[in-house]
């Protein structure tokens, strides 16, 4: 008969070594560094990632926080990230000392090292240095979207040192080479999209709109633009084409009776753009005055001829 020392010593071997790793990749949203310690106005990449713990997801929002009095964060990037519709899109705010972010990834996405999105951090004083996650929910990828259950917020603590100081040897105290963590530019622009041209009744009086929506893998939409070339008239002359204009899906369009080739311009936040045309038809009184001057053009051609002919006619 085992005793009960030795039963306990099983039990206690069976959670250490099957049991408890289970908790460990239960699902979380952590916060990430390369190393533990770093100096002061060294530059940290930090990542924010997810861990469905083999579950889909499809929605992750909240904040992070961070002492604004002794770190600046900028440099917030998208790259890689597994969301690629953001709602709020991370934003650092240094006064607050807070990051704000909600997005979701359309048809789930189930892994243990999700990548959310990037940003760096500079210390600008010595001491331990603690960034935390408030008021993170994770929605399941369920159909009813539930709230994914037992979610741990990992923080990510460091410890701040003064910037190393060197020893001359010969008398010339050389530059202290601090080494900086930084994501790469950004130099590819938003992937293509398809602008939409629609009417509704719900969308002020059933005028035309144009909808659309890109997405950038690395610094995000940062702003849209619209312009509309009038048809068979900007063959001729620019002067009744629109400018740019900076604006919001979707868009009520400026013509819209007479037909008109739009432009559609997404910018990311690195100043890529991709530009992308969409057509929209002649409305009914478009038609109504194309075929009228059409008629009034033709009669105008045929008398000037006949009066031209008849002039040569005289001679």
């Amino acid at each position: 008969m085992m005793s009960f020392t030795k039963k306990s010593l099983y039990l206690i071997c069976f959670f250490t070594f099957f049991i408890a790793p289970g908790f460990a990749d239960a699902q979380s949203v952590t916060l990430r560094a390369s190393k533990t310690s770093y100096a002061i106005n060294e530059s940290i990449l930090i990542t924010a990632s997810v861990d469905t713990a083999g579950q889909q997801i499809n929605t992750v929002g909240g904040q992070v926080s961070f002492p604004g009095s002794s770190v600046s964060v900028s440099d917030l990037r998208f790259g890689n990230s597994i969301i690629s519709l953001w709602v709020d899109k991370p934003t650092a705010n240094n006064s607050a000392g807070t990051i704000n972010f909600t997005g979701g990834t359309p048809g789930g996405y189930s892994g243990s090292s999700g990548s959310l999105f990037t940003f760096v951090v500079r210390p600008k004083q010595e001491g331990s240095l603690t960034i935390n996650l408030h008021d993170v929910k994770v929605l399941l990828n369920d159909g009813s979207g539930g709230e994914l259950q037992g979610l741990r917020l990992v923080p990510l603590t460091l410890q701040i040192t003064k910037a190393p100081v060197v020893k001359p040897t010969s008398g010339v105290v050389p530059p202290v080479v601090i080494e900086k963590s930084k994501a790469p530019k950004d130099t590819i622009s938003p992937e293509n999209f398809i602008p939409m041209v629609s009417r509704h009744e719900s969308v002020v009086e059933n005028s035309y709109f144009v909808s659309f929506f890109a997405v950038d893998k690395d610094s995000g939409v940062s702003k849209y633009e619209v312009r509309e070339m009038p048809k068979i008239i900007s063959m001729f002359t620019d002067s009744f084409n629109t400018e740019w204009k900076e604006t919001q899906s979707p868009y009520v369009l400026y013509f819209q009776s007479w037909g008109s080739n739009i432009e559609v311009r997404a910018t990311d936040g690195a100043g890529n753009s991709t530009v992308l045309r969409a057509d929209k038809p002649f409305g009914t009184m478009g038609y109504f005055m194309l075929a009228l001057i059409l008629v009034i053009v033709t009669f105008a051609s045929t008398r000037f001829f006949t009066k031209r002919s008849s002039r040569v006619r005289r001679k």
